[in-house]
């Protein structure tokens, strides 16, 4: 049995049931805040113009809640375009208007500048995200944003963003401030940031980009345990982390060769009606085997932010040392990332883990 040297045989990406995702240039983020500030003038912002009490914001569809202190308002975006959509909430200090229809949206440059801005959005479409990405901690602090640099913003003006994931959603929260908003607006839209939060989740229901499975939470399952999640599809709970195996490494739409029984006691894998054998990290145990006998390692499995074990069979992994490193301990533990990668056959799968 030799394990696979080269990049290229050791992972792939499923295509996303939900479409594919890229990172927008930058100056697009703001788009629709925009327009919402499109009939918006002068430079000051006046506290009268928000919510006179505040209130609070829930969202449906990726389960989040956010607070709005008073002079703030919030209200739902979206923008669709063709194989590409944007859903969230926008929180600003500008009054409320109604997106217009039109595609000339207002530069970034005529924004007012007293303007505070928070904006959280999940985007439905571009390459397929990074499904292993760990779970968000809350409450989101300002440290984590970084600064963006790259675009012409008035003089003055302040724009940050950070990615993260919450229960398997991909998300990007940006938060703008004009050259002339005041500390109180800025405090304001922080406070807003702070208060994010998303609901617990529930074993056996489906959520985020992946369609993750929630299982049951972390603390149910000891260091070297080994759960069948489907017919086809393990749960092994390693020193460091949480992984599956599941098919066969360079295509996890092929099913496993034969029925499989688990050895606990070794963390081992063979067949029922068979000699063939494979280790915890699904490399084949005889001596004839190559590597289209590697049993498939499923990365994507992660603990949610309420504590669950979430599992996605959609991404697969060969089992190789530098891997199994990470996930168990050993000198070197490295990290995901991400490069093109041809299949056994020749044809160009979406990404591979080094």
């Amino acid at each position: 049995m030799t394990e696979p040297k080269r990049a290229q045989d050791r992972v792939w990406r499923m295509p996303r049931r939900r479409g594919f995702r890229y990172r927008l240039a930058p100056g697009m983020l703001l788009l629709v805040v925009a327009v919402l500030l499109l009939l918006a003038c002068g430079s000051g912002v006046s506290h009268a113009s928000g919510n006179p009490s505040g209130g609070v914001y829930r969202d449906s569809t990726f389960g989040f809640r956010l607070t709005y202190p008073a002079g703030l308002h919030a209200r739902a975006v979206s923008r669709n375009y063709p194989m590409l959509s944007f859903k969230g909430v926008a929180v600003t200090n500008l009054p409320a208007r109604q997106a217009p229809t039109t595609a000339d949206i207002p530069a970034l440059s005529k924004l007012p500048s007293g303007a505070a801005v928070f904006l959280l959005e999940h985007m439905d479409g571009g390459p397929v995200p990074a499904l292993e990405r760990p779970e968000a901690h809350f409450p989101l602090r300002a440290a984590g944003f970084g600064s963006i640099r790259d675009v012409a913003i008035p003089k003055g003006a302040s724009w940050r963003e950070h990615g993260f994931s919450a229960n398997g959603w991909d998300l990007l929260a940006d938060v703008y401030f004009g050259p002339s908003a005041s500390q109180a607006d800025r405090a304001a839209i922080w406070s807003v940031v702070s208060s994010l939060c998303f609901k617990s989740l529930r074993k056996g229901q489906r959520t985020g980009d992946g369609g993750f499975l929630v299982l049951k939470k972390a603390g149910s399952y000891p260091v070297g345990s080994v759960e069948r999640v489907s017919a086809n599809t393990y749960l092994v709970r390693a020193r460091r982390g949480y992984y599956g195996i599941g098919g066969l490494a360079w295509t996890n739409a092929t099913p496993f060769p034969c029925p499989l029984r688990v050895e606990r006691a070794k963390i081992e894998f063979a067949c029922k009606n068979g000699p063939r054998r494979w280790d915890r990290m699904g490399r084949p145990l005889w001596k004839s085997s190559s590597r289209r006998d590697f049993l498939g390692v499923l990365p994507a499995v992660k603990v949610g932010q309420d504590g669950h074990v979430l599992f996605t069979p959609d991404e697969t992994a060969f089992g190789t040392r530098a891997l199994e490193r990470q996930l168990w301990g050993g000198s070197r533990a490295q990290c995901f990332n991400v490069s093109p990668l041809r299949s056994p056959t020749g044809g160009q799968h979406d990404a591979v883990l080094s």
